[in-house]
């Protein structure tokens, strides 16, 4: 029996479930994904799957410590005390969002 091509993939597991008669059958779940994660830090991120979503600068891609960074960051460029180079490039795509340039 030929399986078909949406069981095929990695992110479903096939489960072994005995069927009237004794007859062997499958049943095929799919795997649950990744919870939301921190886009700098790799943490789990609060409140990314409730209904009222946080509406906050950055909310669903950062955890509110590294949100808290960049916003200094920028700070920091638009004040002249430091350049945009010298940010390193994980922050520097989300320095430049608030920079504007």
């Amino acid at each position: 029996m030929c399986m078909l091509p949406r069981f095929r993939s990695k992110s479903v597991r096939k489960i072994d479930r005995k069927g009237l008669g004794k007859k062997a059958k499958f049943r095929y779940v799919r795997k649950a994904g990744r919870g939301a994660c921190c886009s700098i830090c790799g943490a789990v991120l609060a409140g990314a799957k409730s209904s009222s979503r946080p509406s906050r600068i950055f909310g669903g891609a950062l955890c509110p410590k590294c949100s808290l960074y960049i916003i200094k960051l920028a700070g920091k460029i638009k004040g002249g005390n430091m350049k945009l180079e010298d940010v390193d490039l994980g922050r520097r795509e989300f320095v430049r969002c608030l920079v504007g340039q």
